[in-house]
């Protein structure tokens, strides 16, 4: 079961306007009264989809007890068009159907004196939650002069309430809380209770990239080299990084911005480059041919077979050694 301390939050496509009951009327003065809202015995809270604030929050007085009435205006007139505020502007208008037909009529007395007493039903004239301009007042609830809401950013962060201003978009989180009686009109209460603001974005210190229009290190995309241009966008002093490629046997010259490879550094480049498309489209032509052994050519002169050089070597070997002996 749900704590009261945490009551539920509806969606529109949530709520079974069925299952909305009323309390028992309470009076405030002769002519103004309210009958509290409930939903499954909880206060009827909705989230409301992204919806847009055309006008600024509207202070309209102070009361006996100096406590601030203020009101803010969200807008549906893209209803037609977005079919998440569509849902949102009918469930509105099934709710202001159950109040119409609970509350249309009033009950008044005829004649006290007379024994047969009858009543008879007078029209009451309804305040629309949607006006004609497609806006719903949403009432801001103050408490000795501060606001019993909650405003947050786009990144769940708490802000001021001054934040809230014209022509901003919002989520929130809204309370029907009761159906308000005075004299022969009535209409519904609807609180605001907390409401995220998408605030544009604010660059607070100086942001620009001054170094934009300089050309830059044509190396800075070099897989050798790419490291240390990304350790100096990491702010690292730039001559910690150039004692870097010191040990790593690299010119620490390459990370200037006015850098320039040698002309021999690029022909010797260009020429390794062409070397190797030339080789590569060789290779994609070349087709592989079998090798047949050679046979070598015996010289014959006039009928004599002269002798190959692997059988005079042959022979060589067969030789033996003889010590020659001194003349005596």
């Amino acid at each position: 079961m749900t704590s009261k301390l945490f009551p539920i939050i509806l969606h529109m496509d949530n709520i079974d306007v069925s299952k909305i009951k009323f309390k028992k009327k309470y009076y405030s003065s002769n002519s103004f009264s309210k009958v509290p809202i409930r939903y499954k015995r909880q206060p009827l809270i909705i989230q409301t989809p992204k919806l847009y604030v055309p006008y600024d929050v509207r202070f309209y007085g102070y009361s006996k007890k100096k406590n601030i009435k203020c009101s803010i205006c969200l807008s549906l007139s893209n209803h037609e068009i977005d079919k998440t505020v569509c849902n949102f502007y009918h469930k509105l208008k099934e709710i202001e159907e159950v109040i119409k037909k609970r509350f249309k009529y009033k009950k008044i007395k005829k004649n006290k004196k007379n024994k047969n007493k009858h009543t008879v039903r007078q029209y009451r004239e309804f305040k629309p939650i949607i006006r004609d301009t497609n806006l719903v007042k949403i009432s801001i609830p103050f408490y000795k002069e501060n606001p019993m809401i909650k405003v947050y950013d786009q990144s769940k962060t708490e802000v001021d309430f001054d934040n809230i201003g014209p022509r901003i978009y919002s989520h929130s989180l809204i309370c029907i809380e009761s159906v308000w009686f005075f004299n022969e009109a009535y209409g519904v209460t609807i609180n605001l209770l907390q409401i995220r603001l998408e605030i544009p974005l604010l660059l607070e210190e100086y942001s620009f990239e001054d170094n934009c229009d300089k050309p830059q290190n044509k190396l800075r995309n070099d897989p050798k080299y790419k490291k240390y241009f990304k350790m100096l966008d990491l702010k690292i002093p730039i001559f910690v990084v150039k004692q870097k490629m010191i040990l790593a046997g690299h010119n620490p010259e390459l990370l200037d911005d006015n850098y320039k490879p040698p002309i021999q550094d690029i022909q010797s480049q260009e020429t390794d480059v062409n070397t190797g498309t030339l080789f590569l489209t060789s290779m994609s032509t070349l087709k592989r041919v079998k090798s047949k052994p050679k046979q070598r050519k015996r010289l014959s002169i006039q009928g004599y077979n002269v002798p190959t050089l692997d059988a005079i070597v042959n022979c060589l070997s067969t030789l033996k050694k003889v010590r020659r002996t001194s003349e005596v």
